[in-house]
C-alpha cells in the first residue's frame, strides 16, 4: 500500500513540475516573440526615414542652384557658403574662409 502512495505523490510531483515548467517556456515563448517584433518594428522605421530610392539616378542636376548660380551640394565663392538645396548656409568647416579670417565652427572670425 505504501508503495502505490508513493508512486502516486511522484506522479503528481511530475505533474506539478511540468506545470511550472509550462509557464516559463510560454513566458519564454513570448518574450521571443516580443523581440522579433521590435527587430522588425526597427528595420521598418529604419527603412521608412532613410527611404532608399533603388531605383532612382542619383543625379543632383535637377535640383535648385542658390542664387549666386553655386550648384548644389557645392561651396559657393563666396566663402564661408555652402549651396544646399537652394539656400546659401554657412559652412566654414566644410568650405573654409577667406584670408584673414579662421574657422570658428561654421562661421568665420577675423583674426
Amino acid at each position: 500500500m505504501k508503495e502505490k502512495s508513493n508512486k502516486k505523490k511522484k506522479t503528481n510531483k511530475k505533474e506539478e513540475d511540468s506545470k511550472v515548467i509550462k509557464p516559463q517556456q510560454n513566458l519564454i515563448t513570448a518574450l521571443l516573440v516580443l523581440i522579433i517584433c521590435l527587430i522588425l518594428l526597427d528595420a521598418i522605421s529604419l527603412y521608412v526615414y532613410y527611404k532608399p530610392d533603388f531605383f532612382s539616378n542619383n543625379n543632383d542636376s535637377n535640383l535648385p542652384a542658390c542664387e549666386d548660380k553655386t550648384p548644389y551640394n557645392e561651396c559657393s565663392e563666396n566663402q564661408p557658403y555652402y549651396c544646399y538645396e537652394g539656400t546659401l548656409l554657412k559652412k566654414a568647416f566644410t568650405c573654409g574662409c577667406p584670408e584673414g579670417y579662421k574657422v570658428n565652427f561654421q562661421d568665420c572670425v577675423k583674426v
